[in-house]
This record gives structure tokens, sequence and C-alpha cells, in this order.
């Protein structure tokens, strides 16, 4: 559909004046009084949400620098004049409001948020990871009074914050700058647990979301007797964020870092990110179940040639002969690597078609750490460093197959 033939159905879709909304049907509305629009009814409101989503996400510049929120209030504000002269836009009107969009200038936003379960072994200065900032804000306020000047109090209400993330966006408006920001710092966290490699529970890192050290009770009745229990549990020990371990080259932690928001990734290289943040969701988890099927959804997405596909005997097959052919040394070890695999597959199935409870630790453990030396070494090896889709990862190995 043209943007001119969505918006024609949103005209359709589209009432104007007053409505009452006794009538116990679903309604949004845009303005008061008899100048207001308003769609009524539930489908309407579906198919006009998808129809608005359509018009925001088909741009990729106004989807990047544009909110829904805003770009609806804008879309609205076009159609008001429009719609209440009883008429349906021209192809230049639709063709004029989204190069009206287009035009606004961009903008460089610093999005600063607080960051938990972090320390700086040299506060003095920020830490750099990838295109993040973080600052140990009572050191470096003075900086911050400089850039800002008498907002920084604004910053510290309604405390003042010890550590901050910062991530530069640009975009035309603030609500977007945040939400493309708050994305990547999500990201952040996701990758940051993968570069840790661990669920351990003494370890947590939280911009959006952080639960840190707790206390819970327990309250046993038996006849007579009582009894409690108190405990304290949950994340106690900041993380060294500036190590140079962060950034190892070796792990391929400095390549992890570039690729988080870089532009014109490779289809591999989004392959590889999308199991990284698989992996980050993984090692949060707290139930190990669960932790287990992510873990292999992110081997999956490495390996699959679509994210549609169902791992059958023989996708199984290859992925656990291609994790054998990237980190085996002999003949050997590879055969012992791909018999590994197929077993932690075993125990995948038994949760997912058996609904098995029982998932040992260890095994978990052992498959975090196989996929988090198949990411490094694809992110480390020469052969692989050129590689561009999984296509191209598959003759390599094959060739090592054979020769």
């Amino acid at each position: 559909m043209t943007n001119l033939e969505v918006l024609e159905r949103i005209f359709e879709l589209i009432q104007v004046g007053q409505w009452p909304i006794a009538n116990g049907e679903p309604y949004q509305s845009f303005g008061l009084g008899q100048q207001s629009l308003s769609i009524i009814g539930g489908e309407n409101l579906l198919e006009c949400n998808q129809l608005v989503n359509f018009l925001h996400s088909k741009d990729r510049e106004i989807y990047r620098s544009y909110s829904r929120k805003v770009f609806l209030e804008k879309l609205m504000a076009f159609i008001r004049p429009i719609k209440l002269k009883d008429v349906v836009p021209t192809q230049e009107q639709v063709r004029e409001f989204f190069s009206s969009l287009r035009a606004e200038e961009l903008k460089k936003f610093r999005v600063l948020r607080e960051i938990f379960g972090i320390a700086l072994k040299s506060p003095g200065s920020p830490c750099l990871i990838g295109n993040f900032k973080i600052y140990h804000f009572p050191t470096l306020r003075n900086s911050f009074e400089q850039t800002i000047g008498p907002t920084l109090q604004l910053m510290t209400v309604p405390k003042e914050p010890n550590y901050l993330i910062e991530y530069e966006v640009e975009s035309r408006e603030q609500n977007r700058a945040i939400e493309i920001a708050d994305d990547y710092f999500k990201m952040f966290v996701l990758f940051l647990r993968h570069t840790i490699g661990t669920s351990d529970e003494r370890f947590e890192v939280g911009i959006l979301d952080y639960s840190a050290w707790k206390g819970r009770s327990a309250h046993v009745i038996c006849g007579e007797q009582y009894f409690s229990n108190a405990e304290r549990y949950g994340s106690y020990e900041p993380i060294p964020i500036d190590d140079p371990y962060f950034t190892n080259s070796e792990s391929g932690y400095d390549k992890l870092w570039e690729n988080i928001d870089k532009v014109n990734l490779s289809k591999l290289g989004k392959r590889i990110c999308t199991a990284i943040e698989w992996i980050g969701r993984s090692l949060i988890e707290k139930t190990v179940q669960t932790a287990f099927i992510e873990a292999s959804v992110a081997l999956e997405s490495i390996f699959t040639f679509s994210e549609k596909t169902i791992v059958t005997p023989s996708i199984l097959s290859q992925i656990s002969e291609s994790v054998a052919l990237l980190l085996g040394n002999t003949t050997e070890h590879r055969i012992a690597i791909e018999k590994q695999i197929k077993q932690l597959y075993s125990i995948r199935s038994g949760i997912v078609h058996a609904g098995d409870k029982e998932v040992a630790a260890s095994d978990y453990n052992l498959f975090i750490q196989y996929i988090r030396l198949v990411i490094a070494k694809l992110l480390t090896e020469e052969a692989f460093i050129k590689c561009n889709t999984i296509e191209d990862v598959y003759s390599v190995l094959k060739h090592m197959k054979y020769s």
C-alpha cells in the first residue's frame, strides 16, 4: 500500500465530533468538542493502529527520529484540517507531510541513566566501552556542572546518582532519543552479562531494571512448634567495569562492543549480536529450564538459515557438527564435542516436549561455555571475521571438514 492509500483508509475510519462513551465501545479521541477526531469500535481501532504503525515504520529515517507518540500527534495535526473539510488528502499533501517530517533538524541528544552494580577503579575519568560512557558522578560532578549549568540540580532529584551511563543519539525529538538509548541500554546489560559468562547471583548490573541485595524470610509451623528462617540474597559485588577484561581482544570483546550499534552490520554480525542478547537473557534468567531454552535459541540464531526453522534431527546434526568443527582441535576432540552438543540438545528436547523440570546446573553451564566459545571464535579467527553470512561460515567449515 502507498502512503496515500493508507491515509485514505485512516480517513474512512475517523469520525468527526464529540462521541458519547456510554455505549461501552472501545474508542480513541484526539482533541475536544466538535473538532475532535475519533476512532470508534475495537476492530476499527486495531486496523487504525496497524495502519499508523505501517506509516511510522515504513520510512526508516522517520522511524529512527520520531517516537510513535509524537508521529501520531503530527499525523493527527495533518489530518484534522483536511478531515474537517470532509475531503481526503491529495498525493501532494501526503508527500509534503512526510517531507516536512524529514526536513526537521536532526539533533544530538546525550541520554544518561543511573547504572547500578558496577564500580570504577579509576573514577577520575569516564570509562569508555564501545560508544557508551560511564561516569562516577560524585567525582565528575564539576564537569557536569560546567556542561549543563544550573540544571545540574535536576539530575540529583530525588537523590544524587552514584554512577551514570551515557549514550549519544541522533533524533528529531527527545522522546525517540530516550527510546533508542533505552534499547541500547538493555542491550548493554545483556552484552555485559555475556562477557561475564556466568549466572552467579552475586553480580547484577542494572540500568532500567535492578533488584540488588534483598532479604527474605520463611515461617514454618509444625503442630505447636514454630521455626523461622531469614536470609539475604541477590547481588552484592560490584563489577569493576573499567577492567581490561571487558574489552579484551583475544576473547573478541572489543569487537562485541563495536558491533552493538554498528551501522550496516553484516548478516552474520546481526546473527552474532542476536545470539549474545539471548545468552545475556539466559544468564539473567532465574529458572534454569527457561535459561537452557534461551541458550539453545542463542546457538540456533547463529546456525539456522531462518528464524522460522524447526530444530529437526538434520538441523541438530548440522549445528552439532558445526560447533565441533569450530572448536575441536583433533578428530577425537571434534567427535567428543559433537556428541556432547547432541546430548545437551536432548535435555532441551526433554524440557520442551516432555516438561522435564530437573536440569543440572553443570549441564547448563557447559552449554553456555560452548556457545560463548563459538561466538568468540567467530569474532576472533581470521577465516570467520571475513564471513558476512552464515553461508560463508558453512563454506569455511566445509573446507575444514574435508581438508
